[in-house]
């Protein structure tokens, strides 16, 4: 036997020199790579590994040189030979490498005996990162492994592998016995062989009446003369046993011949116990102890696998044309770059050598990347691209790659030639199987230019793979539906380990799927899909063949040519499942696409969109959403008007089939019962949330005659709903009332002008609260209450607290009342309403713009807005709730275009929407001094002369009695200005802080041409310099001296200013001389801007007094009013209207300053005398002690003097009012000499406060 051995080896030489003679010529068939470690030979297919194999049986050792498997293939072929062994590194990057081997003959008679592994033979060979899974079947041969048959010498290395394949051994080998020597990596180790970190969870199996014995777990037998180290390993072999079979059980759990593994573990013994016992150790507790070259996946401990690549040769991609410009891209038979539904993608096709992907103009563009694999994807590398955006936009337009919000880098600019392209991520896109896949987005922000992108050559992808975990034989059975259009693949088991199929029963599925809306169109075809065929298939292994159609109404058979033309038609397609075919159909038409006009949102059919071909069967479904009852209900074609027959399957449930034209559904209804919705004769009465919903459809829907007009709806209780009442053409025409109750109103808007009321006209609104939050988004014209009102409108006693949400960026036009008005020839009136929602922006401040908080926008021709008792009280912004941006106004955008009047009466705003209108609030809880009588009973609202009483506070005007008001027609926030200085019940002026932009200035209070007044103003001005043009004349105080002539106290009082204007200064304390009875500042239009700002009034509790003369006497002038107790009088002097005698005793003359007394005051803006020194006046200083009160004296004569020098008149102040009055028979010098009467002498005299001119 040896000789003849000898004979066979020594023939094969010599065959194999004359081999290697012959062909000494000829290279190895081309893989691609170089075969280094940086650039290795890439196994990418099943044609790769063939190839490959084919190198390595027929003399290419690859010895010193790297070979790398770029994809997870399945194969059928072994590598190497006993005269030609693999030599070089195998590096697996981590893919799976499924394996179909058996013993067949296919080699020499010598190697007929030895050998069923992927590597049959190998020679100082390495291998790592590699996982094998699969069947290796064996009935003759030993030595069968789940990756080497037998190392014949040199150092073979296997680090950081997993098998887990099946080794089915029914051996009775040549000599006679039952001996395998089968092993979960080698079945025979010669040579120095180092195994480390590797994982075996396949399975050793046999038959129970032919069992095959002597077996190693990692490896079957370690010759005598060979080093076997085993280290960091586990052995944990899938204990499920398929039927028919059982477990090896005559071995070693390593290896036989003296084998002791170092730090190694098992879950379970092959034979001879070796290594350590995994025992009650947790899968952490494990890798711990294995090593850090292990971790935890899955919940078992797995050794880790590098990463790895794959790689694409554009070149062998191709078109799966589809009738339209935009295709699907195939690598193989599977589909490789796939654009979405809505893709926003103008091409995706291949030209040549070339792929072409480019955007629609003004799109984002998204193409779905299919690479077959499974693992975190780290980087997508294109060997020769470019990307053109047409233009030089650059900035913001991008091109990248993508999965689940996880984004590589992207390329903004256009390339003008083509480069190398890499993308990627440093955490990596996880791919959860092979059918996931990455997207390409890209956009050019010039949305007049689209974005473009060519590939050529190569493109590799870089990942770490989903590492193996220890999973089942599947074991399937295969079953067809009723229907026969589905393929189910059950695979039976119960070892309760992941079986990676989707359900719980162990269940997978491809269905043969008709083409959906297959509508006629002459460049339009309709093909049938195999859905979840390439799942299906991975898991099973069952092939399809192609889709083939047969015309239904010609029985002429289409082959697989696509469907086109009008008719009916059957798709089959073949799947051999386990060596038996099963046949899919399903059946399809192709004809006209009409829609279904359902009309009300009550109905629904099974139709997508509601389209359906003609000839289809069309079901219809009623569902009560109010609780109304459907009581009829009719089908119609849109065109024919002819009646369509429906069929009733159920309760509200119809059908029927299309006809080729669209069709109409009509229907009748009956209200909800009293409970929700009541009506009794035109008055009507909402109860509850589907009342409200059923008031809503039956406006909408004219269900109610001409949208309630002339008629009443109550609410009579709180509700919550989304539903909107009155649409386009369908409008709210009647008189709500709220009976102050609340509507909640909660919706996310899908339309403009959206709000609890959507449309109405010739509507009147009132005694109602609405509150809730409208979400928005991009749409505008939202109101709180209104969303769309025209004709003549009213808004009555209603609270509208609804909070708008809006991304609009620019005009949005929202209002926190009423979304638009239309008002031609119409008024618009709102009555003791408050608004205190809010309109905000939930990303950022400033984008949204346009905004009113009442009345969003307003046009039409002769219309009339008119506010009374409104109040304004927008909600502060905060967290997620931005600011608005410009053009908005605090009530109602102030249109100039169309011709709009707009009123408003006692009107407030305690916050403001970005113009102001009307007047700010001052907020008390009890009633203010100035509030003024009751006016109206609004309901919610109490209005009064001069505020309003609202929820238990008073809003009254922010500055006591001056009335700041910017009126809602002034684009330019200028006020206008009323100051009451009239009635028992004012309050004072109260301003807090400086307010500018005053445009007007009036002052209610009366005057006396024979009276002088004292007055202090809190804005500065200049009289225009006509007489009388203010109503009178200003004098400032001048000084206090003693006349010794006349033995009396005169205080000189002059107008302020030069000779050619009147200076009046802010807070500053005048004597006024009227000219008629009220005062007016008409020259304020003159001024700068045409404006003057109102100062602070609050400085020295709102007392201001001028300078100090030296006489130590000052004139005061009180915004709060003034009241004199008996510690304070003695020093004050008020104004003597009127002649005769003072409360001290002594006579009085009309026109004389006069020492108070105790109880006297003056009103808020009147002034006063004091004497504020400490020593006794001239001429009482003789006396050499401090001034005392009996030293003052009881009355000062006023002498006025114009601005020139000139006397003009004389006069005294009264003791109880303040005011300057003038004697009307009291006669003066010009340098104010008291005469007893009228004079006789030709001269110029005083007498009434003026010049008189005796002749």
């Amino acid at each position: 036997m040896r000789v003849m051995i000898r004979i066979k080896r020594t023939f094969n030489l010599i065959l194999t020199l004359t081999a290697m003679l012959t062909m000494a010529q000829t290279a190895m068939a081309a893989i691609t790579g170089s075969g280094t470690a940086d650039d290795p030979y890439l196994i990418s297919s099943t044609e790769d590994w063939n190839t490959f194999a084919n190198n390595v049986n027929n003399g290419t050792s690859y010895s010193g040189q790297t070979v790398k498997l770029n994809a997870d293939i399945s194969v059928t072929t072994m590598v190497g030979s006993w005269d030609n062994p693999f030599n070089g590194t195998f590096d697996g990057g981590g893919h799976t490498l499924s394996v179909t081997l058996n013993n067949d003959s296919q080699y020499g008679d010598e190697d007929a005996y030895y050998g069923v592994a992927p590597f049959r033979f190998t020679n100082g060979a390495t291998f790592q990162f590699l996982v094998v899974t699969g069947i290796v079947t064996t009935s003759t041969r030993k030595y069968a492994a789940g990756l080497i048959g037998m190392t014949k010498g040199g150092t073979n290395t296997i680090l950081n592998c997993i098998s887990s394949v099946e080794i089915y051994s029914t051996i009775n080998n040549k000599w006679g016995d039952n001996d395998g020597t089968h092993g979960g990596f080698i079945g025979k180790a010669s040579g120095t062989v180092i195994i480390n970190n590797c994982l075996f969870n396949g399975q050793l199996t046999t038959t129970s009446d032919n069992p095959t014995i002597n077996c190693g777990g990692f490896v079957g037998w370690r010759d005598g003369n060979s080093t076997l180290s085993i280290s960091n390993s586990l052995y944990a072999p899938n204990t499920t046993i398929p039927s028919g079979k059982t477990a090896v059980n005559v071995g070693a759990t390593f290896s036989r011949n003296d084998v002791t593994p170092t730090n190694s573990y098992y879950t379970q013994t092959l034979g001879t116990a070796q290594g350590t016992a995994v025992g009650s150790k947790t899968a952490a507790q494990l890798v711990a102890a294995l090593g850090s070259a292990w971790r935890v996946s899955s919940g078992r401990a797995v050794p880790k696998l590098l990463l790895s690549s794959k790689s694409f040769t554009i070149a062998n991609a191709s078109n799966q044309y589809d009738g339209v410009s935009v295709t699907t891209i195939l690598y193989g038979e599977n589909a490789f770059l796939v654009p979405t539904s809505d893709s926003g993608m103008q091409t995706n096709r291949k030209e040549g050598s070339v792929l072409t992907l480019r955007s629609s103009v003004g799109e984002e563009g998204i193409v779905n990347l299919y690479p077959r694999i499974s693992g975190n994807v780290k980087s997508v590398l294109f060997s020769r691209a470019q990307v053109n955006y047409s233009s030089t936009v650059g900035e913001g337009s991008y091109l990248k790659i993508g999965k689940n919000g996880a984004w590589t880098n992207s390329y903004s600019e256009t390339m003008s030639s083509y480069t190398s392209m890499l993308f990627s991520s440093e955490n990596g896109m996880q791919l959860a199987n092979e059918d996931d896949y990455l997207e390409i987005r890209m956009k050019n922000t010039d949305i007049t230019r689209n974005a473009s992108f060519f590939i050529q050559g190569t493109l590799t992808i870089t990942y770490e793979p989903t590492e193996a975990t220890e999973t089942h034989r599947h074991n399937f059975t295969f079953s067809k539906n009723a229907e026969g259009n589905t393929l189910t693949a059950t695979c039976a088991h119960d070892d309760n380990k992941n079986c990676e199929l989707a359900s719980s029963n162990y269940q997978i599925t491809t269905t043969l799927t008709p083409p959906t809306h297959a509508t006629y169109s002459q460049e339009k075809y309709h093909p049938a899909t195999l859905s979840n065929i390439a799942s299906f298939s991975n898991a099973t292994k069952a092939k399809a063949g192609d889709i083939t159609y047969v015309n239904n109404t010609t029985g002429a058979s289409l082959g697989t040519s696509m469907p086109h033309d009008v008719g009916a038609y059957t798709a089959s397609v073949t799947i051999n499942a386990d060596n038996y075919p099963y046949t899919l159909t399903t059946s399809f038409r192709v004809g006209t696409f009409s829609g279904i006009n359902l009309n009300y949102p009550q109905f629904t059919t099974d139709k997508e969109g509601n389209y359906a071909i003609d000839g289809e069967t069309v079901t219809l479904t009623f569902t009560s959403k109010f609780g109304e009852t459907l009581t009829g209900v009719t089908a119609t074609g849109a065109t024919s008007g002819s009646d369509i027959t429906l069929t009733p399957t159920g309760s509200n449930i119809y059908t029927f089939t299309m006809p080729a034209e669209g069709v109409n559904i009509g229907a009748t209804f009956s209200a909800p019962d009293a409970s929700h919705f009541e009506q009794n004769g035109d008055t009507y009465t909402i109860k509850t949330a589907n009342g409200w919903g059923w008031f809503c459809f039956a406006t909408n829907y004219d269900l109610a005659p001409d949208g309630f007009s002339g008629k009443v709806v109550k609410l009579a209780g709180n509700v919550s709903s989304s539903e909107m009442a009155g649409k386009s053409g369908h409008p709210f025409k009647g008189t709500f009332d709220g009976q102050n109750y609340t509507l909640t109103f909660n919706r996310t808007a899908a339309e403009h002008l959206s709000a609890p009321f959507h449309y109405i006209n010739g509507a009147t609104i009132s005694n109602l609260h609405v509150e809730g939050t409208i979400t928005g988004g991009t749409y505008e014209s939202l109101g709180g209450l209104v969303g769309h009102a025209e004709g003549n409108i009213t808004i009555n006693n209603c609270h509208v607290s609804t909070e708008i949400s809006t991304t609009v960026s620019g005009s949005a036009l929202h209002g926190g009342v009423i979304g638009t008005w239309n008002g031609s020839y119409a008024t618009c009136t709102v009555t003791g309403c408050v608004y205190d929602g809010l309109i905000y922006n939930p990303d950022e401040a400033g984008v949204t713009t346009s905004c009113r908080g009442f009345i969003g926008w307003d046009y039409g021709n002769n219309g009339t807005i008119t506010f009374t008792d409104c109040l304004s009280a927008p909600a502060a912004y905060g967290t997620g709730k931005y600011a608005l941006g410009g053009n908005c106004f605090t009530f109602v955008y102030p249109n100039s275009e169309p011709t709009l009047d707009y009123n408003m009466k006692n009107c407030y705003y305690t916050s403001i929407l970005g113009n102001r209108q009307g007047r700010p609030a001052a907020t008390a809880t009890t009633a203010p001094g100035n509030l003024g009588n009751a006016m109206t009973d609004h309901g919610m609202v109490d209005g009064y002369e001069n505020g309003f009483l609202y929820d238990g506070n008073y809003y009254t005007p922010k500055y006591g009695d001056a009335a700041v008001e910017y009126r809602f027609n002034d684009w330019n926030e200028r006020a206008d200005v009323t100051i009451n200085g009239t009635g028992n019940n004012l309050v004072g002026v109260n301003i807090t802080e400086e307010v500018g932009n005053i445009k007007s200035v009036t002052y209610n209070r009366p005057f006396n041409t024979a009276q002088a007044a004292t007055v202090i103003l809190p804005f500065s001005y200049i009289c225009d310099g006509n007489e009388g043009s203010e109503g009178g004349k200003f004098y400032g105080f001048k000084e206090v001296a003693y006349d010794y002539n006349q033995h009396i106290w005169v205080c000189t009082m002059q107008e302020p200013g030069n000779t050619a204007a009147t200076s009046l200064t802010a807070n500053t304390p005048y004597l006024f001389m009227p000219n008629a009875t009220t005062m007016t500042f008409p020259n304020i239009s003159s001024m700068t801007g045409g404006v003057v700002t109102l100062q602070t009034t609050t400085a020295n509790d709102g007392l201001y007094g001028g300078d100090t003369t030296d006489a130590a006497w000052n004139f005061h002038g009180s915004y709060k009013g003034k009241t004199w107790t008996s510690s304070d009088s003695d020093k004050d002097y008020g104004f003597a209207a009127h002649g005769g005698t003072a409360v001290h005793g002594e006579e009085v003359v009309a026109g004389q300053f006069v020492r108070f007394t105790t109880g006297a005051f003056i009103k808020p803006m009147r002034c006063y005398l004091s004497y504020v020194g400490t020593e006794a006046p001239a001429p009482a200083r003789g006396l050499n002690r401090a001034a005392a009160t009996d030293d003052l004296p009881q009355s000062i004569t006023v002498r006025l003097v114009s601005r020139n020098g000139e006397t003009t008149a004389i006069g005294e102040i009264d003791t109880k009012t303040g005011e300057v009055s003038f004697d009307s028979e009291a006669w003066y010098t010009l340098d104010g000499v008291r005469l007893s009467g009228k004079p006789s002498t030709k001269g110029i005299y005083i007498n009434n406060g003026r010049k008189i001119v005796i002749r």
